[in-house]
């Protein structure tokens, strides 16, 4: 019998210090404008994207923390800055308080993994699942077949998917093997991409149990990205919000779906169907499409949605600060009335 999986961390870190930091993190792409696609001018007229625009975030050691938002809110960019495969344009990411290289090439690196959404494209079509994790295992030999062995047997998967590639297994069974491949190098920081947003329902669960599951047992620190606020409820501890390329709100899970002091935030909570006595109450649609990153409103980003918006809001642009409540010390919020929220609503007409 093999001994059960656990992570191997070796980097030092004093109690309550994060795992995981992001520090002003920005990352801007320059798209050419129709006029200069004309003329031929690949620098005239160049338009700037804003897909992330300081972002300070903080992943605990052993926490499950949500990431949320709309599609086109900058979650995936900020785990592809955070895992390594993007450099960020501007801002620093700290492993353990140390900067992490802008690049995918360090022992820092292999500490922090990703499950990305569609496990199919992720995984080689021409590798069998032994295979696939024997080439990330540390161990060699007979060891590193066994240890292959410990990894499938802990994420739900038998022996018989040793032989088997990702063709052969359903949609489940290869998200299984993607969180079998990020644990194999035994990562402090597991970054879970909408991990399961392209699976049946009935499916969602289990794999949401197993995730659980793995953090509590091996300690790992869970970055769990979603758009839908009801696949985080009952998951994480902590929440944070993103609109349009920044954080608006984090806080504990409980607060954050309690007592939301951001407009944004209160929006999604809305959104989630409810359980009715004979139907599931139709969620109320969040108003409007986000601006364009390209051309970004003045003031509150959120303000051209938001009922509650005021003159200063479309003028002034908030920062992410502590909400103003003892009970509530943790929490930040971007919202001018974040410690009076919600704000009688005032008409924007």
């Amino acid at each position: 019998m093999s001994e059960p999986l656990s992570t191997a961390t070796t980097a030092v870190r004093t109690p309550g210090e994060p795992v995981l930091q992001a520090r002003g993190v920005k990352v801007r792409y320059h798209e050419p404008s129709a006029l200069s696609r004309l003329i031929g001018r690949r620098r005239a007229g160049r338009r700037v994207l804003h897909a992330l625009d300081g972002v300070d975030l903080d992943v605990m050691p052993g926490e499950t923390l949500a990431l949320v938002g709309e599609s086109g809110s900058g979650k995936s960019t900020l785990a592809k800055v955070l895992v390594g495969s993007l450099p960020p344009t501007d801002g620093t990411v700290l492993f353990s308080g140390r900067t992490l290289p802008a690049r995918r090439s360090s022992a820092m690196h292999r500490r922090i993994q990703m499950v990305f959404q569609d496990p199919y494209s992720s995984l080689n079509p021409r590798m069998t699942a032994g295979r696939m994790l024997a080439e990330l295992v540390p161990e060699r030999g007979e060891a590193a077949q066994q240890a292959v062995l410990t990894l499938l047997g802990t994420v739900g998967l038998g022996e018989d998917t040793v032989t088997a590639y990702p063709s052969q297994l359903s949609g489940g069974q290869r998200q299984r093997l993607a969180i079998a491949r990020a644990l194999a190098v035994r990562p402090d920081v597991l970054i879970a991409d909408e991990a399961v947003s392209s699976l049946d329902v009935s499916v969602q669960a289990t794999i949401l149990q197993l995730l659980a599951d793995l953090q509590r047992d091996l300690g790992l620190s869970l970055l769990f990205i979603a758009h839908n606020l009801a696949v985080v409820q009952h998951l994480c501890q902590r929440v944070a919000v993103m609109y349009l390329g920044r954080i608006v709100e984090v806080g504990d899970a409980q607060e954050i779906f309690g007592n939301p002091r951001h407009p944004y935030t209160q929006a999604l909570i809305d959104a989630i169907p409810r359980m009715g006595a004979r139907r599931i109450d139709a969620a109320p649609a969040l108003p409007g499409e986000p601006p364009s990153p390209i051309n970004l409103p003045t003031g509150c980003r959120f303000h051209p949605r938001c009922r509650f918006a005021q003159d200063i809001c479309r003028t002034t642009d908030p920062p992410l600060v502590p909400v103003e409540s003892d009970q509530e010390s943790d929490r930040v919020s971007a919202c001018h009335f974040s410690s009076t929220f919600p704000p009688q609503a005032r008409s924007t007409t």
